[in-house]
């Protein structure tokens, strides 16, 4: 019998490398203040409790010595803090335990290590037990994400959830937003994650489907509407930057761009599905390097002011883009270059022809100030047509990729359903409908005459779970690999893929998989697209030849057919 701090234990025996206890009295016992896993599920905790209440604790918890002298408890908890709770619930007296005597740095790792992989964890508690590791006991992130088993790209973006602003970190505690909303947020900075956060919840209608009765909730958006968000109205790239990402004095108090840690670029590994482009997340000091670059390029007189807001149209010295022919082939002596300083296009030069009397790029004698758009070369005709064609046979293969897929995706593998447990599986089927892209959720609706969405996706992903619960495990796999593989056909990404080969890469990978032999699909699209693009060349060509034969024949009525200078100026002209 052995006595710590007031507590009673019984017999001991030696078990995995330390003292086993059959019962500690668990008021001998206190958690551990370094245990990252600060949120423990009150219903969870419940549920423990009954079972415990019926049989008891199954496992052992791990506990050491108290590391604090004169402590009223005997023993502090290393892993098992959960069952120590549940215990109490269920009045229980005691609690199988496993002593071993261990220092601050091995029982934070066990915490970690151990605690941590268990499914039931918050990420915020993952992202703060790796930092601690790595911050307190010097860890790097590649022992980190051997010891635990995950790859290092992974550990990178659980540890940036522990930057997540409080009042997100609020928010995915309460498991009003998922891993993925928090993940998108946590790698930008502090001020643009305060603009991300007001575009996190949407207002919906929603209908209770057992009473009819209707009222407005706040709904996060989904995860490829928050990340279309921050690309579209945070993110700027730096490659399409119009000032120098290297000069430190555009804008002194932020420095050079390329050495900023606000940039995609300064932690790639944060980025895997961005590839090499760098991102600039401060859109408000990218905007003062642009306004800095603007007033720099206007004072030194080399561009005009440019607009192209019509309330702006009236600023003096500013030259509204819509009333003047943009310039793109062709110059005269009027044509300028400017820089928009207002609007969308802000920090993009255009040139520009002041004289609306010019006849090369306005209608002759117009007084309206209307212009006439530079004709385009058959040449440019051409690529125009290519690109259209070309996108529309790369939508083409993806859906013949699709619907060969789906012929063999109904064949689940056997082995891998008895390695797949049901509940999990409607989980993961919830997590994959969520991420997919609202055009592919829809589409799946129509066409598999799905339960329509009431008030939001993440409702909607419920509600398709709901309908999916009768399924075995095989078509549950099945079904995944059809939202997934129509995300993908569609055109959209899967998005945390490393080494991301694009949607039609992703697509045609997995059907490969499963047999479909996507070559021959690719050899059948790519020569339906050189027919397209053929019949596009011959009919441009045959344009071209049209419009120059009737330039000769009306020049041959207003000159002498002989004048061959006349002729020689038309042709270069074309």
């Amino acid at each position: 019998m052995a006595n710590r701090g007031g507590a009673v234990t019984t017999a001991v025996t030696t078990e995995l490398n330390g003292i086993f206890h059959p019962a500690i009295a668990l008021d001998a016992i206190e958690p551990s203040k370094t245990n990252p896993r600060k949120h423990f599920d009150e219903a969870e905790l419940q549920e423990l409790a009954a079972s415990i209440k019926d049989k008891g604790v199954i496992q052992p918890i791990v506990v050491r010595p108290h590391p604090k002298n004169g402590s009223k408890a005997g023993y502090e908890i290393v892993a098992g803090e959960r069952r120590w709770r549940s215990s109490k619930l269920a009045g229980v007296l005691t609690i199988p335990a496993i002593e071993r005597r261990l220092d601050d740095k091995a029982v934070l790792e066990i915490q970690v290590i151990e605690n941590l992989q268990r499914s039931d964890v918050h990420p915020l508690d993952e992202a703060n037990g790796y930092r601690e590791l790595l911050d307190k006991h010097k860890y790097t992130v590649d022992v980190i994400a051997e010891k635990v088993g995950k790859s290092k790209e992974y550990v990178y973006g659980r540890m940036k959830l522990s930057d997540l602003i409080p009042q997100i970190q609020a928010r995915f505690i309460e498991n009003e937003i998922t891993a993925g909303h928090a993940i998108l947020i946590a790698r930008l900075p502090e001020e643009s994650q305060v603009v991300a956060a007001k575009e996190l919840f949407d207002t919906e209608n929603f209908e209770d489907p057992a009473t009819g009765n209707r009222q407005r909730v706040k709904v996060a958006i989904s995860v490829r509407d928050l990340q279309n968000f921050i690309s579209q109205n945070i993110q700027m790239d730096l490659a399409k930057a119009p000032f120098s990402t290297s000069d430190p004095d555009l804008f002194r108090q932020a420095g050079a761009c390329i050495a900023c840690p606000k940039r995609s670029g300064a932690e790639p590994q944060l980025w895997p599905e961005i590839g090499k482009r760098d991102l600039c997340g401060d859109r408000t000091c990218y905007h003062k390097k642009l306004n800095a670059y603007i007033a720099d390029e206007v004072r030194a007189g080399q561009l005009v002011r440019l607009t192209d807001n019509w309330s702006d149209r009236q600023k003096k010295d500013h030259y509204y883009v819509h009333d003047f022919a943009k310039v793109s082939g062709k110059k005269c002596d009027d044509t300028v270059t400017g820089i928009f300083v207002e609007g969308w296009e802000r920090g993009k030069t255009q040139q520009i022809c002041t004289n609306k009397a010019c006849k090369v790029h306005y209608r002759g004698g117009h007084a309206s100030g209307g212009y006439e758009r530079p004709q385009r070369t058959p040449a440019e005709q051409l690529e125009s047509a290519k690109q259209s064609i070309n996108t529309n046979m790369d939508a083409l293969y993806r859906s013949k990729v699709y619907e060969a897929a789906l012929e063999k995706i109904t064949l689940a593998s056997v082995d891998l359903v008895k390695l797949c447990k049901k509940p999990a599986m409607v989980h993961l089927l919830k997590v994959v409908y969520e991420r997919a892209d609202s055009s592919t959720t829809r589409k799946l609706t129509e066409e598999l005459k799905l339960p329509k969405a009431q008030y939001s996706q993440s409702a909607q992903a419920s509600a398709v779970a709901k309908y999916a619960d009768k399924f075995d495990t095989g078509k549950l796999i099945a079904f995944m690999l059809q939202i997934a593989l129509k995300n993908l056909s569609l055109g959209f990404e899967l998005g945390w893929a490393r080494d991301s080969k694009g949607a039609a890469g992703e697509l045609t990978e997995i059907a490969e998989a499963f047999g479909v032999k996507a070559d021959a699909i690719k050899k059948e699209v790519d020569e339906e697209r050189k027919q397209k693009i053929a019949k596009a060349k011959a009919r441009i060509d045959s344009a071209k030849k049209n419009s120059k034969n009737k330039k000769l024949q009306t020049s041959a009525k207003a000159k002498p057919a002989d004048d061959e200078d006349d002729i020689d100026d038309i042709e270069e002209g074309e």
